[in-house]
């Protein structure tokens, strides 16, 4: 038995999220929102924002002495912990797209010589399928801890590469907005848009830091027979660059749109500037009217001569104003 390790990296996230629906109940002497199947030798286990009951019992059959399964509350640290090859645990924050509106849901993997379990805090369908289609045997879907695993962390890139393609959309109209110059109004939004676009990047720079751990305990083999897979090492390889591509896609949305608010707000502060001259103009007129007016019928020759320079310096004056009033 090699030695255990536990990786562990805190990424916030807003939880509470809508449940659409509820599995029923196979075991009646499972708790309630704890489903199982078996498979050969495998009990499967599908636990859709377990509570206290549920997670008492999936810490009983995979954690008895205590210690990794702390973490399976919503608002836990993500991590990657095992004890030795066949002994796994996975908990980390999914960004998901939904029509409308973009949420972020917990999921875990857990996962010994006996029994797998699939855990999730939020609107995770896709782990609900993967169960379903273990249970109905509708594909030939192996029962190993390496192809779920690739199952659950391909769930994790599609639903990012939805995120990002649905935030680039709405960027996209952001920017054509503010390049109309037709962006009243809709500061709070803009404001609200861009702290989304944030927290999504944070989880998915959150599930890249848990991938790269993953791949680093393939490396040093302790994960035994799913590091020694070249399928799985690929695919997980892939996955690591696609989460690292959406966040730098992301990246370069959120400074598409500080530019474009960055060129609203200089054309704002330009009109500002006319206007301020514009006005300068003609209250400096104003008050050189009278002296312009004793100047043309006074015979001293040095009044004209002092009128004609105020006039001539007036639209200087008038622009260092202007200058001074739109810093």
């Amino acid at each position: 038995m090699t030695t255990g390790g536990d990786d562990r990296c805190h990424c916030a996230a807003r939880w509470g999220l809508r449940l659409d629906h509820q599995l029923g109940v196979e075991d009646a002497a499972l708790p309630g929102r704890l489903r199982s199947i078996g498979r050969g030798d495998v009990t499967w286990y599908l636990a859709e924002r377990p509570g206290r009951a549920e997670s008492d019992y999936l810490r009983a059959r995979f954690d008895p002495t205590g210690g990794w399964l702390e973490d399976l509350a919503p608002d836990g640290a993500s991590f990657v912990a095992h004890r030795h090859p066949m002994h796994v645990a996975l908990s980390f924050p999914i960004v998901l797209a939904r029509p409308g509106r973009v949420s972020i849901a917990t999921i875990a993997f857990l996962a010994d010589r006996q029994r797998v379990a699939l855990v999730h805090h939020g609107d995770v369908r896709g782990l609900n399928a993967l169960f379903e289609r273990v249970e109905t045997r509708a594909v030939d879907l192996p029962v190993g801890v390496a192809s779920v695993l690739v199952a659950i962390l391909d769930l994790v890139v599609r639903a990012g590469r939805m995120v990002v393609e649905q935030y680039g959309s709405q960027v996209d109209d952001v920017v054509a907005l503010l390049q109309a110059r037709d962006a009243s109004g809709y500061a709070s939004d803009l404001t609200a848009l861009q702290a989304e676009i944030e927290r999504a990047r944070r989880t998915l720079r959150c599930s890249a830091r848990v991938m790269g751990r993953v791949l680093a305990h393939l490396s040093k083999g302790e994960f035994g027979a799913l590091g020694e897979s070249p399928f799985v090492r690929e695919r997980l390889l892939a996955y690591d660059r696609e989460l690292e591509e959406l966040g730098a896609r992301l990246t370069a949305a959120e400074r598409r749109y500080q530019r474009a608010r960055e060129s609203l707000d200089s054309a704002i502060q330009r009109g500002l500037a006319g206007f301020a001259f514009a006005v300068a103009t003609v209250a400096l007129a104003l008050l050189l009217a009278p002296t312009t007016l004793i100047a043309s019928v006074s015979a001293d020759e040095w009044i004209r001569y002092a009128a004609a320079a105020l006039l001539a310096a007036l639209p200087a004056i008038a622009t260092l104003w202007s200058l001074w009033r739109a810093r």
